[in-house]
């Protein structure tokens, strides 16, 4: 379910930690690959919702903007 997906996003955002840490958390419960799955499902509905329709998130583009960030 989305739920799942986001909650599983969630969790490792905020953890930091590997997947397989993740998908063991007991409010997961999840294997890893469902978790990875998740995770990028996540993260690319949010780099396009925010990212590219809102102009909320931009990565360095130019040598100079690299420099700079």
């Amino acid at each position: 379910t989305v739920e799942l997906q986001v909650l599983c996003a969630l969790r490792f955002y905020a953890t930091g930690s590997f997947q397989g840490m993740v998908a063991s958390d007991e409010h997961v419960a999840r294997d890893q690959k469902t978790v990875s799955v998740a995770v990028r499902a996540v993260s690319v509905a949010i780099v396009r919702r925010l990212g590219v329709q809102r102009g909320w998130i931009h990565f360095p583009e130019t040598p100079s903007e690299r420099f700079d960030a």
